[in-house]
């Protein structure tokens, strides 16, 4: 179904991008395999993995670093210029993590499935 939804897309791609590239070179092939590589082949299980295995505020946060990351990356790897309101709104988003990462929580008491209150006499008096 998504990858018909795809098709849809064709159009507009072309009239904005215009035609693909007859040939291909070894840095498109290399930009590709990175794609492949770690943008889905690694990227999708670990983010799955965190998803199971961390509160979901925990992963709520983290998705909010993904920008702050690309945005590091491309002033490192490329010497691409940052303005000061883009500097300040990535250390907004990392105090915030660091905030909602640390921050106290209090242990709540979950309240047991039907089934453990019907088998043990200490919830008889729970509705």
């Amino acid at each position: 179904m998504a990858a018909r939804r795809g098709w849809l897309l064709l159009p507009v791609t072309l009239l904005v991008e215009g035609p693909p590239p007859t040939t291909l070179t070894a840095t498109n092939l290399a930009g590709y395999g990175y794609l492949t590589i770690i943008g889905a082949a690694l990227a999708y299980p670990l983010w799955f993995r965190g998803i199971r295995a961390l509160p979901p505020t925990n992963v709520t946060f983290l998705g909010l670093l993904s920008p702050v990351v690309a945005t590091a990356l491309g002033w490192a790897a490329l010497d691409q210029r940052l303005t000061v309101p883009q500097v300040l709104g990535g250390l907004i988003v990392l105090v915030a993590l660091v905030a909602a990462q640390t921050s106290s929580r209090q242990s709540v008491r979950p309240r047991p499935r039907l089934a453990d209150r019907a088998a043990t006499p200490e919830y008889d008096h729970m509705p």
